[in-house]
């Protein structure tokens, strides 16, 4: 009997347990690190990307509906700018999300330009359709719309822009946090946007919402191309210390052009289980941000100053919230929880409480209780939108700007429809229309929540990685306690392991 294999396979055990074991390069502390400046700009265009989406939500509550005047001897009500019917309405909110179709097109454009140079043109693009918006509106609807579905193609290709730059610059033991703060982003954009568009239309009128929002696309696209590159190692900025920290810890293709697998991407039971939660998510966040403004003045006639701040505050706890729940994912792989369990728990316990809020806001008529079941709905939602973010670049390192293109092509459909419907369900905005509204928005979060928990997963998946010779040149044997990589190239046989 020949000793020789076992005592080989001892000896590469040794070296994976001293590789594991060996100091590897301090990390640069995070609060002054590029990796957190990078995050903190795509919470930036986060923020862009809600203003860009929402505005209209305010500003055709003042296009549309008539203003009540009151002076010191009388009340005088003026007639609307525009009398649109409620299909006209619903068309103008939904185009924007016909864009998310053609994203997803070009959505593999992103990765070969780069994420940054990608976010930096889709902004300066949306920024400045965005301007144009009151000026087209002069002109023609139709050339309205047009302002509108290009503005949804840039934004879409933004989102998918972000996750591309995450992939290139998180490290797999900080995951969770940095995308948490980028996430915050749009939280903090929810919890302003009402507020400021409001006080925007109701001092200047609608017309400055949109020179305002386009103005901000513009300002973040030009500090993007400025401050933000494609990849670490294209960054001048950067300290040798911490390139090399995040080289050992980000699992990625050394191609610069990935051949992406995308029948096995469309056929993995994750990716439909993902996108099933994203549209139950989103089918909820759409129909809060969009119309809850609506929902208050049907069932308070509040004026458009109350109308803003009141759909505001559900989402200030969100902006601390988030990355608290970052932190608390992080931690648990250190602990090691499993990471697939941890989500599942997440997504599907916030889907289930969120069916159960929303019939308890249709079921009990009080417009106290129905803003505190908003304000824990959106927590929850923007809860399962964090782990979303995450799961994407998890489950798929070096195909995500693809999988971020169906989730925003199924994003596109799940705001289409909740448009549609609820404008069809509320033609005459009474609150019992309203409230069979709510009872809907519960039964798609319970079918998202159970879709999940059955067939999800947060594992790296093996299609994920374009070859196994390229698994053996990089390496993608992760550990997730402190995100180090040990490489295939010790043993083939021995490291047969293709998932972090």
């Amino acid at each position: 009997m020949n000793p020789k294999p076992s005592n080989q396979n001892l000896q590469l055990e040794a070296q994976q347990e001293t590789l594991l074991n060996t100091p590897i390069t301090e990390p640069v502390p995070l609060w002054h690190s590029k990796r957190f400046l990078v995050a903190l700009f795509m919470a930036l265009c986060h923020l862009n990307t809600v203003f860009s989406r929402f505005n209209i939500s305010i500003a055709i509550v003042e296009m549309t509906y008539p203003k009540i005047i009151e002076t010191e001897n009388s009340t005088v009500t003026q007639p609307p700018e525009f009398s649109w019917d409620s299909a006209t309405v619903g068309s103008t909110l939904s185009i924007f999300y016909y864009g998310g179709f053609v994203a997803f097109l070009v959505s593999f454009m992103v990765s070969r330009i780069g994420g940054a140079t990608s976010c930096s043109l889709t902004m300066m693009v949306s920024g400045i359709i965005t301007i144009l918006h009151p000026i087209s509106l002069q002109h023609s609807f139709f050339l309205f719309l047009v302002c509108r579905f290009i503005v949804g193609i840039s934004e879409s290709l933004l989102l998918i822009s972000v996750l591309e730059i995450h992939s290139q610059w998180t490290p797999q033991n900080e995951k969770s946090k940095l995308i948490s703060i980028s996430t915050s982003g749009i939280n903090i954009g929810v919890a302003i946007v009402h507020g400021v568009c409001a006080l925007l239309a109701h001092t200047w009128g609608w017309r400055m919402i949109f020179y305002v929002t386009g103005s901000i696309s513009l300002i973040t696209s030009l500090l993007c191309s400025i401050f933000i590159k494609n990849r670490p190692s294209d960054d001048k900025r950067i300290s040798k210390q911490e390139l090399s920290y995040m080289q050992e810890r980000i699992a990625l293709s050394s191609k610069k052009e990935v051949m992406h697998p995308y029948r096995d991407i469309i056929t993995s039971s994750a990716v439909w289980a993902l996108l099933s939660g994203k549209f139950a998510v989103t089918f909820g966040v759409s129909f809060i941000t969009t119309f809850l403004p609506m929902y208050i003045k049907d069932t308070t006639q509040s004026d458009i100053n109350k109308v803003g701040l009141i759909s505001s505050t559900p989402n200030v706890l969100n902006i601390f919230m988030l990355p608290i729940c970052g932190i608390l994912l992080d931690y648990g792989k250190r602990i090691n929880i499993s990471v697939t369990l941890m989500h599942k728990i997440l997504i599907g316990g916030s889907f289930i409480l969120t069916s159960i809020l929303f019939a308890s806001s249709a079921t009990i008529s009080n417009f106290i209780v129905s803003i505190i079941c908003f304000l824990l709905i959106q927590t929850l939602l923007f809860v399962i939108n964090l782990v979303n973010q995450i799961i994407i670049i998890s489950i798929a390192p070096n195909s995500s700007s693809i999988v971020a293109g169906l989730c925003t092509a199924v994003l596109a459909v799940s705001c289409i429809s909740t448009r549609s419907l609820t404008t069809s369900m509320t033609t005459n905005h009474t609150l019992e229309e309203w409230n069979r509204c709510l009872l809907v928005m519960g039964g798609v979060s319970l079918f998202g929540g159970v879709l999940f928990i059955v067939w999800g997963s947060s594992e790296a998946q093996p299609w994920s990685f374009v070859s196994r010779a390229e698994q053996d040149d990089q390496g993608c044997q992760i550990d997730e306690k402190n995100g180090k990589m040990i490489p295939h190239c010790l043993d083939h046989k021995v490291n047969d392991c293709i998932s972090p």
